[in-house]
């Protein structure tokens, strides 16, 4: 059976540093917030970010997107919300939108 997922797009302010960094950073944060066995049951995987000189989709500076399955968004919200550096960097991170598809994450 196929598991239901959200997608959800984040803004992330005061930390620079390449897509594989930001995938790091912050799934060692989010680990440290929720725990392993936790982040392991909310289906968190990071999908994408903008890259520097190549546009990929509609996304803005500082902007990435993570999936998660639809009963853990809620316990990957609280940790977002929750997380106040990465790489020991102080660093503010939100989700601005939720979605289904990664098509309706980025339509206005």
């Amino acid at each position: 059976m196929r598991r239901g997922q959200r997608y959800l797009l984040l803004r992330i302010s005061g930390f620079s540093g390449s897509p594989e960094e930001t995938e790091k950073a912050l799934r060692a944060e989010m680990e440290k917030v929720l725990g392993t066995a936790s982040l392991g049951r909310t289906g968190y995987v990071f999908v994408r970010e903008r890259e520097e000189g190549r546009m990929k989709g509609a996304l803005g500076r500082g902007e990435s997107i993570i999936k998660g399955s639809i009963g853990g968004v809620s316990a990957i919200r609280a940790a977002i919300t929750l997380l106040s550096s990465l790489n020991e960097k102080r660093a503010k991170c939100e989700v601005l939108k939720t979605s289904g598809t990664i098509k309706g994450l980025l339509s206005n």
